[in-house]
């Protein structure tokens, strides 16, 4: 119970993240996509449990739990996909970037016109892949 609890935190630390990014207007932030990840991580071959450093604020011990974790993000900035990698690090996490068919456009303004578009329409755009062996 205590690892749902702790996923769970981590799930709504990465909504913030999202939530402000969405709220961000600051359009010279913003990263070309070609310059994220798409699969994989730049984390340590350490445990991710374990804690070098048992006095570094905020990162917890996460114990193995034998559990598969899937840290699923989209991300237009990759400020989310910085989360989620660091969440990955955390939990030993694997991490999958969900990404469009056709991509929403690098201009914020532009690209919060085509999700409302999306969302009065309730539509949603085509994905390029899908989880693998989501059981």
């Amino acid at each position: 119970m205590k690892t749902m609890k702790k996923c769970f935190v981590y799930l709504i630390m990465a909504f913030v993240v999202v939530a402000f990014n969405a709220c961000s207007g600051d359009d010279s932030l913003q990263e070309e996509p070609e310059t994220e990840k798409s699969e994989g991580s730049s984390a340590s071959t350490d445990n991710p449990g374990d804690n070098d450093n048992p006095n570094e604020p905020g990162v917890p011990d996460v114990p193995s739990t034998g559990n598969n974790i899937l840290i699923a993000y989209f991300t237009r900035t990759n400020n989310t996909g910085t989360i989620a990698e660091r969440i990955a690090e955390l939990t030993g996490g694997t991490l999958y970037r969900i990404e469009t068919v056709v991509p929403y456009p690098g201009n914020y303004t532009e690209c919060t016109e085509v999700a409302r578009e999306e969302l009065n329409n309730g539509t949603r755009p085509v994905l390029k892949n899908t989880v693998e062996n989501m059981e």
